[in-house]
């Protein structure tokens, strides 16, 4: 084992083992087990961390949000926090930010919104909205700053 030929061998015979499912399995099973040590915690932890912080991590992340958001199921969870204390009070918050400001000013100058808006002020729930949001004080102050 200590001569370069006995080293070659031995590794020969490491990657033929690794090979077998013998050698699967018992790499499997060490592989669990120092998984399960504070070392191999640690380790996991890190290499979480890089992969999270690369470009490919922040792509697969950002791909399986997207893929959740448009399941049936990912609809139904963002519905429930939107409608949830939690998830209309972040919301009030994020609107209230600076960034939530500059994001909805964007948003209300592309044609997507103004689509969006027009089709939801056609129906009936829009054009009741439309007419308590005028009757309003907010609305009344709008009223007079178009006039100017």
């Amino acid at each position: 084992q200590g001569t370069s030929d006995g080293k070659a061998a031995y590794s020969g015979a490491a990657k033929k083992y690794q090979g077998t499912s013998d050698g699967k399995a018992a790499y499997s099973g060490a592989a669990k087990k120092y998984q399960g040590t504070s070392d191999g915690k640690a380790k996991l932890a890190e290499a979480a961390k890089r992969f999270e912080s690369s470009d490919s991590g922040k792509a697969a992340r950002s791909k399986i949000q997207m893929t959740y958001r448009t399941s049936s199921s990912g609809n139904e969870a963002v519905s429930k926090y939107n409608a949830s204390l939690s998830g209309s009070t972040s919301r009030d918050v994020y609107m209230a930010s600076e960034k939530g400001k500059d994001v909805q000013k964007r948003y209300r100058n592309t044609d997507t919104w103004k689509a969006a808006k027009n089709r939801y002020i056609g129906t009936d729930k829009g054009k009741t909205t439309q007419q308590k949001y005028n009757e309003s004080d907010k609305g009344k102050e709008s009223q007079k700053q178009k006039k100017k």
